[in-house]
Order: C-alpha cells, then structure tokens, then sequence
C-alpha cells in the first residue's frame, strides 16, 4: 500500500478532471453553490486540484495530454496534505462545510460555533426522496431481474413513516422488507429504468431503549466473524492492549475509540484489495480506513472484549448532503444501543479538535438508518456488482447524486438521486 491507502493502479485512474472536481464539490462548497456561486466554486477546486498535481498527486495522462484520477488517491491526497499543514483546502473548505451542517440542526449550536447536547434537538419531521436509476445494458432485454433499493427503517431514532413507491411508467412488482425495497421486472428495450420511494418520518437524535438483549441476540453479537468483523488473534490482543485487565465497559470502548481517532486516518478505499480473511488486520496496517470499514474495526474490537457490538449504515440527513454512511452501535447495559460515529474524526481535524472529538461518540444527530447488520441489509440483486468499482458524488438541487460505476470502463451500475426536506421548518434553515 502506499502513503495514499491503495495499491496505486494505473488502472483506477479513469476519471476525468470535470468529474473529479465536481465530485469534491458538495464536500467543500454546498451552500455556496445553493446560493448560486457555482462558477467561483469550480474554480476554486480546479486550483486545488492542480496545486495537488504539482505536489506529487499521481494522475494518468490520455492520448491528448488530459489527467485522469483515481477519487480515492484524490480525496486521501487532499486529506493528508491539509493535516500535514501542506494545503489548506481540506480544512478551509471540507471542515467548515461539514462542521457547518451539523451545526446549522441547532440556531444555539450556531452561534456558538461547536455542537451541544444532539438530545436537546428534539424530534423533527422530516420528507426524503430516493431515485436509483440501473443501468442494466449488461442483461438482455425481456430477461426478469431482481432490483434492490435501501429503505429506512423504523425504531427508537425513527418512526410515523409514510411511504409511496415510484417506478419509471414500467410494470414493476414490489415489495417491501425490512432494510430494502425489492423489484420484479423485465428488463425494457431501453435497458435502463429509475425506481425509487418518497418517505415521510419523524426522526429522532440518538435514541436508545434499555431493553434486554435475548441470549440469541447476545450471541449474534458477539460472534467472532461475520463480513468484514473479524476477531484476529492480532484483534483481541491489542484489545487486551488497548482496554487492560478490569476496565469497565465504557472504558474499554473509550479505549477503542481514542485509538481509532489517533491511530487511523478516515478516508475512502478500494475493496477489492482488503484481505477479507484478515479484514481488520489488513485495516490496521493499511492505516486508511473508510466509515464502513473503520466502524468494523471499532466492532471487532468490542467483541474481541465480550462487548456486544454491530455495524449500521443509511444516510445523514443534512438536507446539502445526504450522503451514505456506516457507523457503529455498541450495547450498553440499562441504556441499549449507543452510535459511535467516526464521522467525528472529520470533524475535530483528524481527532485534535477536543471540542469535536467526541461529538458523535454515544450520540448522534438525525439519521435515516437503513442497515443493521447481520439482520438488515440490501443483499445480491441481478446486477452484479464489477471487481473494481468508483463512487462519485454531484451536487443536486434539494441534495446530490451518488453514482456507482465500472472503474475500467467508466459505465454507470446505478446512479442515485436523494432529496432531504424539513417540512415546517424555514428555507435555508
């Protein structure tokens, strides 16, 4: 692995400047660009960009002499060079603007610039829109497919949902499970179709029951294995390490969560190079870890302690950027299912902001959580997924665009469109 998280394929660098700029976009400037400042805002990212060039970014060149990159060598770049005090543009633009959605859900948090209590936020309404469009010119048209879409789930943090169901003007057949919207289909002669849901909840921060875990959900977990968790000899000893003889649960998961903030640097990777049989070994000595692969290392560390412990996943909530994203819930006695998101590690600048550092560790703002594993998740559909894939991201009107593509050959596997509003609430707010 190099100092960037990955193997440093040639291969992977396929994507054009103008994707890449746009794709660094809704992280550094999305309430500039609501306000209409999208022209500065390009050029703004573009300098950036070649100010990375210049200070060593790889980048590939086409036949005319354009750049092609990698989005993970690119992101992991612009991280890197901001906490090296080489570039300021992670910290002026990515740090701001993130800091700046989780303090705009309170007018008081605002004011004073850092997060308070998330319980004070109380429950809000709110009205989210999922359009995933397939590109399925891989099957044959007539062929029945099986198409899948991630659905919120109801609990403690999130309930009173209202949803309708959107097909593009084609017979679908659905139904729902939880965690997941499922389509029946023949694939169209156009071989492309958009199906997705308008959902309206009450979401609530960090909200947790104190009810027992049955020894059945106990064991579940605190299994040694399960997809990328993995309890390694190297896990539980340096869980040992880490926690010491005696400690008290919350002080062993306090353990397993400074080390992850002043150990690891939180960025995006590319899967096909994990040693799945060694996931959270491989993570470790990788350094680099995203939200989903660094929420289970902080999992397998907690089983490796008898700590029951799973990951989660759905999508932020800030109405400028509803991204997808992994978190874990650690179990707690009395109390039930904490959040520790490593979201925070962005926000406190790689862990040195003490004011953000724990903004997010047992609590959390409002979320649309639609993965809890191993019980909840979206599983295999027709379209297969290929060996290496990019994830971009684009700026939408009321939200953005997350894309899914083939790294190779550029085609789209699927592209979804989601839209968050605050019903009641002021534009803006």
């Amino acid at each position: 692995m190099n100092r960037l998280g990955t193997l440093g394929s040639e291969s992977l660098r396929t994507v054009d400047e103008r994707r890449i700029v746009e794709n660094l976009l809704v992280g550094g400037w999305a309430y500039e660009l609501r306000e209409g400042a999208c022209a500065e805002a390009r050029e703004a990212t573009s300098a950036a960009l070649a100010r990375w060039v210049h200070a060593g970014l790889p980048v590939s060149r086409g036949a005319a002499g354009e750049r092609f990159y990698d989005p993970v060598e690119v992101v992991n770049f612009m991280k890197l060079s901001g906490l090296r005090d080489r570039d300021p543009f992670w910290t002026e633009r990515f740090l701001s603007t993130g800091r700046r959605f989780v303090l705009a859900q309170d007018e008081s948090w605002l004011a004073r610039g850092v997060p308070g209590l998330v319980e004070g936020l109380g429950p809000r309404r709110f009205r989210v829109t999922m359009t995933r469009t397939f590109d399925l010119s891989s099957l044959a048209p007539g062929r029945s497919v099986r198409l899948r879409l991630p659905l919120p789930v109801e609990d403690g943090a999130l309930d009173e949902m209202t949803l309708e169901l959107v097909a593009d003007g084609i017979p679908v057949s659905f139904s729902r499970i939880p965690g997941r919207l499922e389509a029946r289909l023949d694939v169209p002669e156009i071989q492309k179709v958009s199906l997705g849901w308008r959902a309206e909840f009450t979401a609530r921060p960090s909200a947790a029951d104190g009810a027992p875990l049955d020894e059945e959900s106990l064991a579940l977990y605190t299994r040694p294995s399960e997809g990328f968790v993995r309890v390694t000899p190297r896990v539980s000893g340096l869980a040992r390490e880490l926690a010491g003889e005696g400690a008290s649960r919350n002080d062993k998961v306090r353990a397993f969560w400074n080390f992850i903030l002043d150990h690891a640097l939180i960025g995006p990777i590319h899967y096909h190079e994990i040693d799945m049989a060694r996931a959270p070994d491989w993570l470790l000595d990788n350094v680099w870890m995203d939200c989903q692969m660094g929420s289970a290392v902080l999992v397998s560390l907690c089983r490796a302690a008898g700590i029951p412990a799973r990951v989660v996943g759905g999508n932020m909530l800030y109405p400028l950027a509803p991204t997808n994203h992994y978190w874990a819930e650690i179990w707690f006695e009395g109390e039930g299912w904490a959040p520790y998101d490593l979201l925070a590690w962005d926000l406190s600048n790689g862990g040195r902001d003490a004011a953000w550092r724990d903004c997010f560790a047992g609590r959390l703002d409002y979320r649309m959580k639609t993965l809890i594993m191993p019980r909840i998740f979206l599983g295999p559909m027709s379209l297969a997924l290929p060996a290496q894939w990019h994830v971009l991201v684009e700026p939408a009107a009321n939200g953005l665009v997350i894309g899914l593509g083939d790294a190779a050959s550029g085609r789209a596997v699927y592209r979804d469109e989601i839209n968050v509003e605050t019903p009641g609430l002021p534009p803006g707010a």
